[in-house]
This record gives C-alpha cells, sequence and structure tokens, in this order.
C-alpha cells in the first residue's frame, strides 16, 4: 500500500504555470467586481454628515424661539461659522456639540442655511 502511494505522488511536487495564471485571474475578477461595489459607497457619509448637522443647528433656532416665546431671532447672522466664540448667534447655548464643522446663515424668522466652508 505504501509503495502504490508514493507511486501515485510522484511527479506532483507544485502547481503548473497555467493553474496560478487561472487562480491569479479569478482573484483579479473578484477584486475588480469588489471595487466596483465600493465605489458608490464613497462620499455618501459627507453628505450625511453636512444634511445631519443642518438639522441639528436648525433644531437649535427652534429651541431657542421657543422657549423665549419669540418669532424671530433678533440678530440676523451672515454666513458665521458657530463656535463657542460666535456673539452673533444667539441659540449657541442650544447646540450640543462645538464647533461646527460648516458655515450657516440665518433669517430673522430663524431659517437657517448651510454652506461649505
Amino acid at each position: 500500500m505504501k509503495r502504490f502511494l508514493k507511486k501515485l505522488g510522484q511527479g506532483n511536487k507544485g502547481f503548473t504555470l497555467i493553474e496560478l495564471l487561472i487562480v491569479i485571474a479569478i482573484i483579479g475578477v473578484l477584486a475588480g467586481v469588489v471595487m466596483a461595489n465600493m465605489s458608490d459607497l464613497f462620499g455618501h457619509g459627507e453628505t450625511e454628515a453636512m444634511q445631519a448637522e443642518l438639522i441639528t443647528v436648525q433644531t437649535a433656532a427652534d429651541a431657542y424661539m421657543a422657549k423665549n416665546l419669540q418669532s424671530t431671532i433678533t440678530a440676523r447672522g451672515t454666513a458665521a461659522v458657530i463656535d463657542s466664540g460666535d456673539l452673533d448667534c444667539e441659540f449657541i447655548g442650544y447646540l450640543r456639540s462645538l464647533p461646527t464643522e460648516y458655515l450657516y446663515a440665518w433669517t430673522d424668522t430663524g431659517e437657517v442655511t448651510q454652506s461649505a466652508p
């Protein structure tokens, strides 16, 4: 039995060049498919973060106006970065995280708009 197994395994000491090329080609095709699917995901997180921060700042303005029973914000902001040193922002205390990442402007009625820095 041992002699049979030795004879059966003789001459098979590795992979052929064709086998290696086929495996490399398969790995290349799989990598290409994965990269094509992943490329659609790049950039979505930044857009979502911008929208979430705008909603947060708008909510802060609305909360300030509701608590103070005001229908307007007296100091009108113009594309100011809202951070702890911004004196134009009356509703700064209503934001939990400071500073913000983007630029904001707001109207007398409290409508907040956003622009990139």
